[in-house]
């Protein structure tokens, strides 16, 4: 009762100052009394309930553009970007999905997530192995074991984020046919809780683990061919010991 008797009395500034403690600490508690307390404003003048707003309103956070890599590590007018936060899908899928496209081109990466879509080429699993089957198509992508899968629903959110950063990549003018993964990465999200039901009246945690994905593509430029050595590379002591033989007997 002691909120409300300060609002009675006009003390609107310390009932200011504790609504903004509870959304500050955003605790169950605190949503709950202001629930309650926003139905008793209702009943009050308008300018309390312009207080109250000000105090009590949802403030959503904006969404980061922070990567991991940093902007001097690439070429900024060569570079395009894309991520997606929280997405609900296994972290371990995804993780190897983006192993296996990490220094792909970005068309090619896009016909082999179509590949995997169709199961005419499979995913290798390198690190999270457990569970996962044996197929031959392993051979082909050099998977330790020949572990593969074909995670559907972690290709097609990867399919969507290679769409997205490609339009992104059009927009700034690059190529997108010339255009390479340089930069992918798969960090776990916050895990969402659940519980199931056991025998005996016991409950077990049964949580998602959703995932933070990033991606950056970098548009590079016509290769270079390797200049010939003419030196012929380094001369051992043996080597070196043979030539002298040689232009010794040419000389004679």
């Amino acid at each position: 009762m002691g909120i409300f008797d300060s609002l009675i009395t006009g003390r609107v500034h310390l009932l200011v100052s504790l609504l903004e403690k509870l959304r500050s600490i955003n605790l169950e508690r605190g949503r709950l009394a202001c629930s309650e307390l926003n139905a008793f404003l209702l009943l009050k003048s308008t300018d309390y309930q312009s207080i109250y707003f000000s105090a009590t309103h949802k403030y959503t956070m904006p969404k980061s553009s922070f990567y991991s890599r940093d902007n001097e590590a690439f070429d900024a007018t060569k570079v395009a970007k894309a991520k997606a936060s929280a997405l609900r899908v296994h972290f371990k899928n995804m993780r190897e999905v983006a192993r296996a496209l990490r220094g792909m081109n970005v068309k090619k990466a896009q016909n082999y997530l179509g590949d995997v879509m169709n199961k005419k080429q499979a995913v290798p699993f390198r690190r999270f192995t457990g569970g996962c089957g044996r197929h031959a198509q392993g051979k082909n992508q050099n998977a330790p074991g020949s572990h593969v899968g074909w995670p559907v629903k972690s290709v097609a959110h990867f399919q969507s984020l290679l769409t997205n950063v490609l339009a992104n990549a059009e927009l700034k003018g690059l190529d997108t046919d010339s255009c390479v993964i340089k930069h992918i990465q798969v960090n776990r999200a916050v895990k969402q809780r659940r519980r199931t039901y056991r025998a005996h009246g016991r409950i077990n945690p049964y949580m998602s683990n959703p995932s933070h994905v990033e991606i950056i593509i970098v548009e590079q430029g016509e290769a270079v061919a390797k200049a010939q050595d003419t030196n012929g590379g380094k001369i051992n002591r043996k080597m070196a010991a043979k030539n002298r033989l040689k232009v010794k007997a040419g000389s004679d």
